[in-house]
């Protein structure tokens, strides 16, 4: 760096380095928290625990991260339609062909009979996914045991641009709430799964929109 006398002075010159690793690192461990925010976790304590940001290696920020484009789901047939599994697809823009995602629930999602449904909710480029609403309601773990716990029985999907999904699975015996933050979209998933999908959570990223309330709205 330059002095007041126009010489060369490597003690501003590291003092200046310096200060912008500091605001690099101040800005990384407290702004950067400030572009996501966790929605309440749904459901219960059942099965394992998963992330699909660190299971699937997703890129969360920057211009070409990840985002979710389509969403594949199975239920039940039978007389309770229950959300047995469920999988979010996530692609970059720069690669449109190969997505990654991974199935959450009932033999990873593997569709080997005629008791399951399947379907997919496929967004469409440039739109984003801004309101879930979904249902939780007790169910039994095994035919014998008379015992319930709690998980996802259905979910439903709106986008930015107006298009909202089918309501996929069961809405029996089961609460329905509904997040939205008003200027955030959804960025990826958290929960629990083993035989269902025991429990979802969901992480949303700001948007470049202003935001007038940044309260979540339940409904």
């Amino acid at each position: 760096m330059i002095n007041t006398q126009g010489k060369y002075d490597p003690f501003v010159f590291l003092f200046v380095m310096w200060n912008q690793i500091l605001r690099n690192f101040f800005f990384y461990y407290t702004d950067k928290d400030k572009f996501f925010k966790e929605g309440k976790a749904f459901g219960g304590d059942g099965g394992s625990s998963f992330d699909d940001a660190r299971d699937l290696g997703l890129v969360t920020t920057g211009a070409d991260r990840h985002r979710c484009v389509s969403i594949e789901l199975h239920w039940d047939r039978g007389g309770d339609n229950k959300l047995t599994s469920i999988c979010f697809n996530y692609g970059k823009t720069s690669d449109r062909y190969n997505h990654v995602g991974k199935h959450r629930g009932r033999d990873r999602g593997k569709v080997d009979s005629l008791e399951l449904n399947q379907d997919a909710f496929i967004l469409q480029p440039n739109d984003a996914i801004e309101k879930i609403t979904v249902y939780i309601g007790r169910r039994q773990r095994f035919l014998w045991d008379p015992r319930t716990i709690p998980i996802v029985t259905a979910i439903q999907f709106y986008t930015v641009k107006g298009h909202v999904s089918d309501l996929f699975g069961s809405t029996t015996d089961a609460e329905q709430i509904t997040e939205h933050f008003p200027g955030y979209t959804f960025a990826y998933a958290k929960g629990r799964s083993g035989l269902w999908v025991d429990k979802l959570q969901f992480i949303w990223l700001k948007t470049q929109e202003r935001v007038v309330s940044e309260e979540a709205a339940y409904f």
